[in-house]
């Protein structure tokens, strides 16, 4: 079983269930040893040397040629009318949901040879999909494939994101001796724009003296740039009422950077608020905003929900401290980004 710190259990509470059984954030707190689900696949993996990785048999082709070997990876299309594999290390942990947590380092493509094409459909989809493939081994004009292959294709969520890690589940290897490179197939997903509609509730104070706590509101509209699967540029503005409820006192705007990390947007930025009344002062200050639940790619709208905190202050020398709570919708604009 595999038990993750307190810190990764409360960052990944809120995390969106994703489309089908493709990518998804396949996050909880325990796992258990995979076990295949039907009896077929049971005699299959009872029968594959899980230790023979697709770089040994690019290395020896001749010593592995006989061999039933068993690799996990991600759908990676159909080319020249034969599906393809992306290869992720599999440690064999299975996560409470029963999703799995691949790990971002890849040994490369391979193909699949003489698969049904029932199979072969699901290599067409845009989203793509876990696969356990047992096969032996041949290297072909095309590269490194499999041949008389028993393959499982999309019966579990699985992502990329969360942990990293190497053969057998090692946490250090050498990805120059295996030839290793990271890959992130969720980025497939991605579309070049993303939205979010805000709204809650705030608290706040200005200046560290005897001046009572305030409640106020907020509401924003954000327009985000995505730059990777785990980084985007937003603006976001909306009006903000302080320290009471009542007609909005500024216009806030705020320019965030956001990282992703296990499920959640970490975002911090320049802040400016801008006055609606004439006597109310220009205010400049930092926004950090961290949420859960964002959404990417073609996984649609997403529920959404954070807090963070303001600071900032006036040319007066006013300084006001505020902790905000939002809840809303985040969606995506345009299609995915080609292959």
């Amino acid at each position: 079983m595999r038990l993750l710190p307190a810190i990764a259990c409360a960052v990944s509470v809120g995390s969106a269930v994703l489309t089908g059984t493709g990518v998804a954030a396949a996050q909880s707190i325990s796992s258990a040893e995979f076990k295949p689900p039907t009896a077929d696949e049971r005699v299959q993996l009872a029968a594959a040397d899980k230790s023979v990785l697709p770089t040994d048999v690019q290395r020896d082709p001749a010593r592995y040629a006989k061999s039933r070997v068993y690799w996990v990876g991600v759908t990676a299309g159909i080319r020249d009318g034969v599906p393809e594999v992306e290869h992720h290390y599999f440690d064999g942990a299975v996560e409470g949901n029963g999703g799995v947590w691949l790990s971002p380092w890849s040994e490369g493509k391979f193909c699949l040879l003489g698969l049904p094409r029932k199979l072969a459909d699901r290599f067409h989809d845009e989203e793509p999909h876990l696969v356990r493939a047992y096969g032996t081994p041949e290297i072909t004009k095309r590269g490194l494939c499999l041949k008389d292959a028993f393959v499982v294709v999309g019966d579990r969520p699985w992502t990329t994101t969360v942990l990293e890690y190497g053969p057998r589940g090692a946490e250090e290897f050498s990805a120059t001796e295996r030839r290793a490179v990271r890959t992130y197939p969720e980025a497939r997903l991605l579309t070049p724009l993303s939205y979010r509609l805000t709204g809650g509730a705030s608290v706040g104070k200005t200046n560290l003296d005897d001046s009572p706590i305030g409640g106020g509101w907020n509401a924003s509209l954000e327009l985000a740039w995505r730059s990777s699967l785990r980084t985007e540029l937003a603006v976001m503005a909306g009006p903000d009422s302080y320290p009471k409820f009542g007609a909005p006192r500024t216009i806030q705007s705020a320019l965030l950077f956001r990282y992703y990390a296990v499920g959640m947007g970490i975002a911090a930025g320049p802040l400016v608020g801008v006055p609606v009344a004439d006597d109310e002062p220009l205010w400049l200050g930092v926004r950090y905003l961290p949420t859960f639940g964002d959404a990417h790619g073609t996984w649609g709208i997403s529920p959404v929900i954070g807090g963070g905190a303001d600071i900032s202050a006036t040319t007066d020398g006013d300084v006001r401290f505020k902790l905000n709570l939002v809840i809303g919708l985040d969606g995506n604009i345009g299609k995915p980004r080609a292959r």
